[in-house]
């Protein structure tokens, strides 16, 4: 059977992810568990596929925040009409009944807008189709969980009456599109949208973020999102083989997904998904495309090395954790040892080293510097933080001409003291702050 599909991705990551999409699978795989009909879209990217293609993207995507499944899409103006609408859809052959089921809801323009209310009218219209009771309820508006329907004395059998609620929209648009983190789980969530009277319903099959890879045990202080890092290392212009630096690695978050992508690691390869829980896959399913994804792993960083210098030691040991967490999780995927078969036997190693980026020395030539560097005050950048910028740029001037340097950072006018000449490449957020990704190459926007 074929899917509708939609990958969410952090704002200015849509056209990256599409062309992560489109290189989802070799051109010679079995063409009906290939991506179709690829389209960038607000918040993400849609595309066709078969369940196989759901694991494929699940397990295969790096810069994808969530995967959801578009189950059905109708009109409606009344609670009871929901209802019966959700209750005629054949949900038993999505879910399982004895799987945990999250309901998460919002609502815009529409007669209905208590989320709450339509929370509890879904669970009971797929409880009716013989689906299962939903363990967890949660609505987020604007940040904060709405009261049940029972607490609304407003509330009425065809409809709902008193205001309209002041929804934040960008927290509603975090939840839609599959960006919001409400805890630690594995298990599927309908995602319901009312938007201008119209219902649009989507099977969640992510479980957590995908961007929580599993491997960041200790993220020390400030790390950046696995997916936004693994977007810098790829606008970068790395050509996998010069070279890459980090010079203010951190917890080693840049480095580890630079050393993923470049010989093409799974980055779902040591986690679970939602698909598991479901009645389209299982946990047998989900094992079979690692093994079969790690076998298109390559060894493609060639002669050039991964190292990352940070003057904190602390900083330096949970980099070291992190990777060897992620070294713990190869060898060990589903029931099988997958280690010595990776990439030919020539897994990519990362040196790491404790060293202030003020006194780092050129080991060789040429090189790429990728780098997450301290962003400092979110309305004024510290004057001492000058210094480190116009550091990065004397380290990229001093390595050789065809050295290229990408930074991510909350302050223009520190991306620009290096003296480099910048673009950028994407505005994204982080934190709840917008930042910018530097990039010195032919792909940045001038």
């Amino acid at each position: 059977m074929t899917w509708q599909i939609f990958a969410s991705s952090a704002p200015g990551l849509e056209r990256l992810l599409a062309d992560e999409i489109h290189g989802l699978v070799p051109v010679d795989f079995h063409t009906s568990h290939r991506p179709s009909a690829i389209e960038v879209v607000p918040g993400g990217v849609s595309f066709g596929g078969s369940t196989e293609t759901l694991g494929h993207a699940l397990v295969g995507l790096g810069l994808a925040a969530r995967v959801l499944v578009r189950v059905a899409e109708f009109p409606v103006r009344h609670l009871n009409e929901l209802e019966k609408s959700v209750a005629r859809l054949p949900w038993s052959d999505w879910l399982r009944p004895t799987e945990p089921l999250e309901i998460r809801a919002t609502a815009k323009k529409s007669k209905l807008f208590h989320t709450g209310a339509i929370q509890e009218r879904v669970a009971r219209g797929i409880q009716r189709a013989g689906g299962p009771a939903a363990a967890t309820v949660e609505a987020v508006v604007g940040g904060q969980a709405k009261p049940t329907a029972g607490e609304l004395a407003s509330q009425t059998a065809g409809g709902q009456a008193g205001p309209q609620t002041n929804e934040s929209d960008e927290a509603s648009e975090r939840v839609l599109d599959g960006t919001w983190e409400g805890g630690e789980r594995v298990h599927p969530a309908v995602v319901v949208r009312i938007e201008r009277d119209r219902c649009m319903l989507s099977l969640d099959v992510s479980g957590q973020p995908l961007h929580r890879r599993g491997y960041r045990v200790n993220p020390y202080r400030a790390p950046l999102r696995e997916d936004l890092a693994r977007a810098l290392v790829i606008v970068s212009g790395w050509d996998r083989r010069q070279p890459l630096v980090d010079p203010c690695c951190g917890s080693g978050t840049v480095l580890i997904e630079a050393a993923l992508w470049a010989n093409r690691i799974p980055p779902g390869l040591g986690r679970e998904f939602a698909l598991g829980a479901t009645a389209l896959s299982d946990p047998a399913g989900i094992r079979a495309i690692k093994r079969q994804r790690l076998g298109w792993a390559e060894a493609t960083v060639g002669e050039g090395r991964l190292a990352g210098f940070d003057r904190d030691p602390n900083a330096i040991a949970a980099a070291q954790l992190n990777w060897q967490q992620w070294h713990a999780q190869l060898t060990r995927v589903g029931d099988f040892d997958a280690g010595p078969g990776v990439c030919g036997g020539q897994f990519p190693t990362i040196e790491w080293e404790a060293q202030d980026v003020m006194r780092l020395a050129i080991r060789e030539t040429p090189v790429t510097w990728v780098t997450n560097p301290p962003w400092g005050d979110r309305i004024q950048p510290s004057g001492k933080l000058v210094f480190l910028y116009q550091r990065l740029g004397e380290l990229r001037r001093q390595s050789g001409p065809a050295s290229r340097l990408a930074l991510i950072t909350l302050h223009r006018e520190l991306a620009y003291k290096t003296g480099v000449p910048l673009g950028s490449a994407f505005l994204t957020d982080a934190g709840g702050l917008k930042v910018n990704a530097f990039v010195e190459s032919d792909s940045a926007t001038r």
